[in-house]
């Protein structure tokens, strides 16, 4: 704590301007990370490469259904979508289940699905990239809660 008023950056990059602060705002800077771009770029490149992004939406949509399909056939889960969903969210609510309970409880298993307040539902993402395993599993916890 005393040291930190004599502590200059001897770096900052630019857009940058340091101005001692007695908040968060000391630690603010506007350094682009170019490193982080390139690594964007290949990201990107890669995931084209394997596979333009109309496939991948398209796949990304079939593991939505296959969510929301698998959803549907457990007793005590109510998707909020009636039809299959257009993009890779899956809303539900399981009966008489408080929903930051159930995050939680997933969440002690490595699986990370979301609570929301407005409605108060679960939701569950998919991207292209999620296996079937990755559905089954997360179908067989929640069936279990």
């Amino acid at each position: 704590e005393r040291g930190r008023a004599a502590i200059q950056p001897t770096y900052t990059g630019w857009r940058y301007t340091y101005a001692p602060a007695d908040s968060a705002e000391q630690f603010e800077v506007a350094t682009l990370a170019y490193p982080l771009y390139l690594a964007w770029h290949a990201t990107l490149t890669f995931h084209d490469r394997f596979a333009p992004i109309a496939d991948r939406y398209a796949r990304q949509v079939e593991k939505a259904r296959e969510l929301w399909q698998q959803l549907r056939s457990l007793p005590r889960v109510t998707c909020l979508l009636d039809t299959p969903p257009e993009a890779g969210l899956v809303a539900f609510t399981i009966a008489d289940r408080d929903p930051q309970t159930i995050e939680s409880a997933l969440e002690s298993q490595r699986i990370f699905i979301r609570s929301m307040p407005e409605p108060l539902c679960l939701r569950a993402s998919v991207h292209y990239f999620t296996t079937s395993d990755e559905i089954d599993r997360l179908v067989e916890a929640i069936a279990s809660v």
